[in-house]
This record gives structure tokens, sequence and C-alpha cells, in this order.
């Protein structure tokens, strides 16, 4: 069984974590998010995702998404992890705090 990865973000930092994703036999990246479709887009190709979106709702909405990677800066990550956790997904983020 492998894990569903929606990678949320596809900024520089995103790189390195969609690198990690994609290298694990345990995960499946499934979905790119980013607010420009132009590196969604680009992100999901390099990578191998079947589907990209500027559009999180998408990802969250997609059964084969089991958890998001957030790569955001970390002060969008408490309203984007609560709508994570809403939509019953995992929530990996690169920081420690707690919303």
């Amino acid at each position: 069984m492998t894990i569903g990865i929606a990678l949320i973000g596809c900024g520089q930092i995103a790189e390195a974590h969609l690198k990690a994703t994609v290298s694990l036999s345990t995960t499946d990246l499934i979905f790119t998010v980013d607010s420009d479709p132009d590196r969604a887009k680009s992100a999901a190709a390099r990578h191998g995702a079947p589907h990209w979106s500027t559009n999180y709702a998408d990802a969250l909405a997609c059964p084969e998404v089991d958890a998001v990677l957030l790569c955001l800066p970390h002060d969008l990550h408490p309203p984007f992890t609560l709508q994570a956790a809403t939509a019953k997904k995992h929530i990996l983020r690169t920081d420690s705090e707690v919303p």
C-alpha cells in the first residue's frame, strides 16, 4: 500500500520535497497545487503526478490523495491545515507550530 500525496505550493522549497516524495516506494505523488498554473503543471510533469491544479479543493476532493504536504509560507499553514483536516486528509508540514 502506498500513500497518495498532494504537494501544495510548488515554489523553491517544494523541489526537495517533490524529489523525496517520488523517491520513496511508500508514496505516490498524485497532485501538485500552486496559485501559478505554470508552476503546478510543470511540477506535475517533471515528477510524474497525474493531476495538477490551482485550486486546493481539487486535491482535497481527490479520493487518491491520502495526505497533503504543505510547502507554503508558514503563515499560510493554519488555514490549509484546517481545510485538510476537515477533508480527513493527513497533513505534513514544514514547521512545528500547531494552529
